[in-house]
């Protein structure tokens, strides 16, 4: 392999695995609202994926309190409330969860209680992504620039 060509290949795999890096959230979401609820119990609320968009978003409540008893979860706007009674977490041993669907962007009304406590936030959502074929001519735009980058370490001058 030359050396332009093994620079190449680095270049190539550096900028795949920062890009693998970039995506790689696995981070439980954004922290939405904490506090305390009336028992003194310290309780915290995160929605994911981060950031929040129209469409399935899961909200996570975690207080131990919440683990016994899951709260109602409700997100609110413009008089479209969508809600319900989360569920225990399989992963999270305080944790309570549910999936819900947003039709639309805007700042939605949050708003997690039960016997416990009440804590509420006002959550940022933004619109629903553009399909993946939109995105298409950025996605394919690296071919082009690897194959003049290619094409320039094949007839660069070789010293010597």
């Amino acid at each position: 392999m030359t050396p332009g060509a093994l620079s190449l290949a680095r270049g190539l795999a550096l900028a795949g695995g920062l890009s693998v890096a970039s995506t790689a959230f696995a981070d439980g979401g954004a922290l939405v609202a904490r506090g305390t609820l009336a028992n003194g119990e310290p309780a915290a609320v995160f929605v994911g994926p981060v950031p929040p968009r129209a469409g399935t978003v899961t909200v996570e409540a975690v207080a131990e309190s919440w683990r016994e008893a899951p709260p109602r979860i409700s997100l609110e706007l413009d008089g479209v409330e969508v809600g319900g009674t989360a569920t225990r977490s399989p992963i999270d041993p305080l944790a309570a969860s549910i999936e819900l669907t947003l039709p639309t962007a805007g700042n939605w009304r949050l708003v997690v209680e039960s016997g416990a406590g009440r804590l509420e936030a006002t959550v940022p959502v933004a619109g629903a992504p553009p399909p993946w074929r939109h995105r298409l001519p950025w996605m394919l735009a690296w071919v082009p620039a690897a194959a003049l980058l290619w094409m320039r370490s094949r007839l660069a001058p070789r010293p010597g």
